[in-house]
C-alpha cells in the first residue's frame, strides 16, 4: 500500500485560510489514515505500507507551513503504525522527496529551476523514478527488516 495523494498551495501563514489548511491536513494526512483504515483488514503478514512524506517534514516551509505540517504528521503516523503493525509482520516506511520535477514545479521560472539544482549537492532535479524506485525497494523482501524508516530523496540536499 503506498500512500501518495499530496497537495501544496503556496501560500505565507498569513494567507493559510482555516478552509485551505484543513483541506491539505484533510487530503495529505486524513487520507492516509483513511486508506489504512481501509486497507489494514487486507494485509497479511510480510505486508508493507510506504508513506510519502517530504523533506519539508524535517526543514518546515516559509510557503507551506500546512504542507510540511501534514507530511511531518505522516511520519508520526508511519512511525505509530509501524510499532503498532510489528507484531503483524507489516513494515511501515516513508519515503520523504526533496525538489522531484513534477507538476508540483511545474510553475517555477527557468531561473527558480537552475537555483534549485544548484543548491542540490548531486546537482540535478529528483525524477519520479527515484521515487518509484525507491518505493520498489521497500515494498521487496530486501526491506523485510527495515520498519518505521523514512528514506530522503533529495539529492544530499538535506541530510539527517
Amino acid at each position: 500500500m503506498v500512500n501518495n495523494a499530496g497537495i501544496y498551495k503556496r501560500n505565507n501563514f498569513e494567507k493559510i485560510s482555516f478552509e485551505t489548511w484543513n483541506n491539505v491536513i484533510s487530503i495529505n494526512l486524513t487520507g492516509c489514515f483513511n486508506l489504512c483504515k481501509k486497507g489494514l483488514p487486507f494485509m497479511k503478514p510480510g505486508g508493507k505500507i510506504i508513506f510519502i512524506s517530504s523533506q519539508l517534514a524535517f526543514k518546515g516551509s516559509s510557503h507551506g507551513a500546512d504542507y510540511a505540517s501534514s507530511k511531518a504528521g505522516i511520519l508520526g503516523l508511519m512511525r505509530s503504525l509501524a510499532l503498532e503493525l510489528a507484531s503483524k509482520k507489516i513494515n511501515v516506511n516513508a519515503v520523504a522527496p526533496g525538489t522531484i520535477d513534477t507538476d508540483i514545479i511545474a510553475n517555477y521560472s527557468k531561473e527558480l529551476r537552475k537555483q534549485r539544482i544548484q543548491e542540490i549537492p548531486l546537482k540535478r532535479l529528483g525524477t519520479p523514478k527515484d521515487v518509484a524506485n525507491t518505493c520498489l525497494f521497500l515494498a521487496s523482501n530486501l526491506s523485510d527488516y527495515i520498519t518505521g524508516e523514512t528514506i530522503n530523496v533529495n539529492g544530499a540536499l538535506y541530510i539527517h
